[in-house]
């Protein structure tokens, strides 16, 4: 009809129409238009208006971003894996505990801590994801630090992963459920300037899982890293004395680990601390993702694994050779990690040695076991005090053997 006219003026036609002049016309609104004479320019860098698109029309640049699920930097932040068991005891030792990537450090003269895999986790209508564990501090022995002394939980970030968060906007993101309401806290600390930025987060209701979220730049004195180093560490603050406090939310100097009038998680053998759906992305959003198991299993792995836990009644892990009468060799492979390992061996009675009645003895007495020679993902497992005979075969086992 005359109402859906549209004029086109002064164009040429040379493999195509080329317009020079905006084109007029008017389309009714019930055909997507606004029903008035509107100039629209065709400018090929130019969309479309919504109202010649009808149906089609478009949203606006941030509407259209493509939802994505954002890379979490902190792996297994869903706590499915353990190395060594499911929980274990810590007090004053620093050590890296059973959940296999997280380190539990203390100077402090007193309290003990079981921390665990958890089976107590945030419901799908609360956190939109179905988790099965979260990682768990139980105070078992009570401590209250003196000025100097600290207890916390650290998982550290390599430094080619670090070198894509240096000097960006990041957030983090994880859900609490501790006994004690009041004021906690969260750091990252850089690993080259040591400096720190102490997030404050409050427990409001006891034992109630909630979330914490905040945005914040990573320290802009860093640079990037090697594949070897730490470039960024995350921390939770179990206790601390006055000496690690500081101002919440800027960057501290050196290593800062609390804020004044912060709670005491190891005040009473009563309180927990539990986290779960940890996560760290780059922007100003964390949405929580993990990796499928097998993935994450690759994943940790990197980093750390066990060997051969709990053999079987005469099962043959290793096998190898005796050099002499009293020591033997088996070399032993482990998965690509990021640098040559460090090996923790349970104790020498754990392991054992296949003997002539197709059994196997364990090693007893001045028995030793000791690894050596780490390289090019293999090292090699010694017997050491062990009556063999020169030349002969052997073969054995441990109860635990982890490379990390």
């Amino acid at each position: 009809t005359a109402s859906n006219v549209v004029t086109c003026v002064n164009y040429t036609r040379a493999g195509g129409i080329v317009l020079t002049t905006d084109v007029t016309g008017t389309l009714p609104v019930a055909n997507g238009g606004t029903g008035a004479s509107t100039p629209v320019s065709l400018n090929p860098n130019q969309p479309p208006a919504n109202w010649m698109l009808g149906s089609a029309a478009y949203q606006d640049a941030d509407e259209l971003k493509l939802s994505r699920t954002e890379r979490n930097f902190i792996i297994d932040g869903d706590i499915t894996q353990t190395i060594g068991g499911t929980s274990a005891s810590y007090s004053t030792t620093d050590t890296y505990t059973i959940l296999p990537l997280w380190y539990y450090e203390s100077n402090g003269s007193g309290g003990t801590y079981t921390i665990s895999q958890d089976s107590d986790v945030p419901t799908f209508a609360q956190s939109n994801h179905s988790s099965q564990y979260s990682m768990k501090v139980d105070c078992t022995v009570t401590h209250t630090p003196a000025a100097g002394e600290f207890q916390y939980l650290e998982y550290k970030i390599t430094g080619t992963d670090y070198t894509h968060l240096y000097d960006k906007e990041v957030t983090l993101s994880f859900w609490h459920k501790h006994t004690k309401t009041g004021t906690h806290c969260a750091v990252v600390q850089s690993s080259t300037t040591g400096r720190s930025f102490v997030m404050d987060y409050t427990q409001d209701t006891t034992n109630t899982w909630e979330r914490h979220t905040q945005t914040l730049t990573l320290d802009t004195n860093d640079s990037p890293f090697a594949e070897t180093e730490i470039g960024l560490r995350l921390i939770f603050t179990v206790a601390t004395g006055s000496d690690y406090h500081t101002t919440a939310d800027t960057w501290a100097g050196s290593r800062r680990l609390g804020v004044t009038g912060m709670v005491n998680n190891g005040d009473s053998t009563s309180n927990n601390m539990l986290f779960s759906q940890i996560s760290l992305c780059l922007g100003p959003t964390a949405t929580f993702s993990s990796e499928s198991v097998a993935t994450v299993r690759d994943q940790v792995a990197y980093y750390v694994e066990e060997l051969v836990p709990n053999p079987t009644a005469n099962a043959v892990q290793w096998a190898g050779q005796a050099f002499g009468t009293t020591s033997s060799n088996m070399p032993i492979m482990f998965r690509p990690k990021r640098a040559d390992p460090a090996i923790t061996l349970s104790a020498a009675s754990t392991f054992y040695y296949a003997d002539s009645g197709g059994g196997k003895t364990a090693l007893t007495g001045d028995d030793t076991v000791a690894a050596q020679w780490v390289e090019n993902n293999s090292f090699n497992l010694n017997y050491g005090n062990v009556t063999i005979g020169a030349g002969d075969a052997v073969a054995g086992g441990p109860a635990t053997t982890a490379c990390s």
